[in-house]
């Protein structure tokens, strides 16, 4: 009887085994390169070969740099010329495109720029579409992987300011939190800060390259509003509800016209996997002037996917109790590449 059990629970085990899935530890990785001629430093990244997925268009990858002085670009090998000697942090976030794989890792680099520059950039070129406050992501979220999300403001009135911005994120309508923030970069002297009007209890769980682009330039499956609104204490109570956690930042000494950008790097949790296709938010509010109470709303929305797939169909509802259904308005929506081609992935 015995040998009988032991040979059993040999079995058994042999069966629970094989049905633990083997989790892939492979990192691909891009590295990147520079290129430096005085003040100039072109860039550059090698990046592994990509894993088409059958049927689809060519498989590519699409970048953002961040040149680590608060300007970024979203070209291939972009050329940027650096204003002021100093050592500058330049960061790379790599998607791969119709590729079965995961985004390559990239480690960031350091670049030396030991002189000054004369040359007059155009650092400030078609922002007034901005309207003041602007809100993208680098990409559309997928599960476990990160996001760069860009908040740019802009000096609108005709003295030197001294603000504040916020940041809301988690969707209160979700039950898990949708993302983890990894990292706040900030290149002009903003100082994280505590508003007692928007303080969380921690038990909160409930149900080329400018400072600025212009908006056509954001992929159109990032869908964002904006509002100027003189209460602002409304629009804090309001995001407050809205949303699970919140940063804010003053910043000081800003002049007319001025772009400034802030990033910050998410990544969504694993948890968002059962909520694929539903749409998440977040909201910025900036205050251009803190002795006023005139502000600008804009809110993000994104669709959490499983693969950067440019085809595909998201709603913004989620399990929903079917005696309430006619209570809520659930909408969809689908895009598709021009040319249609390409299977589109849920």
């Amino acid at each position: 009887m015995k040998k009988h059990l032991t040979f059993f629970f040999f079995l058994i085990s042999i069966f629970l085994y094989a049905q633990v899935k083997v989790k892939d530890t492979t990192t691909r990785r891009s590295v990147i390169l520079a290129e430096k001629i005085k003040n100039t430093v072109i860039f550059k990244s090698q990046n592994p070969p990509l894993m088409q997925v059958l049927g689809a268009p060519a498989a590519n990858y699409s970048h953002f740099w961040e040149f680590g002085d608060g300007s970024y670009s979203k070209e291939k090998e972009p050329a940027k010329i650096y204003k002021q000697q100093g050592l500058y942090k330049v960061n790379l976030s790599v998607t791969n495109n119709y590729d079965n794989g995961k985004p390559p890792a990239t480690r960031p680099k350091t670049v030396v720029i030991t002189e000054n520059s004369d040359a007059l950039l155009n650092q400030i070129a078609t922002v007034e579409k901005q309207d003041g406050l602007q809100l993208f992501a680098s990409r559309e979220p997928v599960p476990e992987e990160e996001i760069i999300v860009v908040a740019t403001y802009r000096n609108e009135l005709n003295y030197v300011t001294n603000g504040k911005l916020y940041l809301f994120y988690n969707d209160a309508e979700f039950k898990n939190k949708n993302f983890d923030l990894l990292e706040v970069r900030t290149h002009f002297g903003e100082r994280e800060t505590i508003d007692n009007s928007i303080v969380y209890a921690e038990n909160k769980n409930e149900t080329n390259h400018f400072l600025a682009h212009d908006a056509s330039e954001i992929p159109f499956f990032f869908k964002s509003y904006d509002v100027t609104d003189e209460n602002l204490d409304e629009t804090l109570l309001e995001s407050k509800k809205e949303f699970r956690d919140a940063k804010v930042f003053e910043f000081d000494l800003m002049n007319p016209a001025e772009i400034r950008n802030v990033f910050f790097t998410f990544k969504t949790t694993p948890e968002m996997l059962k909520d694929t296709s539903a749409t998440v938010r977040m909201r910025g509010v900036y205050v251009s002037d803190r002795n006023y109470k005139t502000h600008k709303k804009r809110t993000l929305e994104m669709e959490i996917v499983t693969s950067h797939d440019p085809n595909k169909m998201s709603s913004n509802g989620a399990l929903m109790n079917y005696r309430l259904v006619r209570f809520k308005t659930v909408n969809f929506k689908t895009r598709f590449q021009n040319n249609g081609e390409g299977p589109a992935k849920m």
